[in-house]
């Protein structure tokens, strides 16, 4: 979780292989007004799936590139982000235009590079969830 608004949301699912074997894991960024939360979800069976998917980011949990992990989700993992207006305007011509080409089928992109428009600090990650912030997410997701 973020102690922010990233300003930009996404879901989908990747396919992440060990040794050989492919495994499919759901992933969402959901971006409220003060924080954000990336869920990543699998079955339990395949946990390996996901702590493999991870370790390309930092040796543990707590050491994980944040930043990294959130821009590869949303401009290299998934096929259709919502980026806030805000952030799109803050970015320049050249920014834009790596977005616009990551964005691409994998085919068909120009860049070899993921874009790094998601800023975040070491302090704005929060281990873990505090309750009001459960309360939150489950009351806004039994509104639908």
């Amino acid at each position: 979780m973020v102690s922010h608004n990233v300003l930009v949301s996404c879901c989908g699912v990747l396919t992440h292989m060990v040794d050989g074997k492919p495994y499919i894991i759901g992933y969402n960024v959901i971006s409220y007004r003060d924080w954000t939360i990336l869920a990543l979800i699998t079955f339990a069976s395949l946990k390996i799936g996901i702590d493999s998917f991870l370790s390309g980011y930092g040796s543990s949990l707590s050491e994980i590139d944040h930043e990294q992990l959130f821009n590869d989700i949303a401009f290299s993992k998934s096929e259709e982000p919502l980026i806030s207006p805000v952030l799109w305007q803050s970015l320049t011509e050249d920014q834009r235009l790596h977005v616009r080409q990551s964005l691409c089928p994998p085919g068909l992109r120009e860049c070899a590079t993921i874009p790094r428009v998601i800023r975040l600090k070491r302090a704005d990650i929060i281990p873990k969830p505090m309750p009001e912030m459960w309360e939150r997410l489950i009351r806004s997701l039994s509104q639908r």
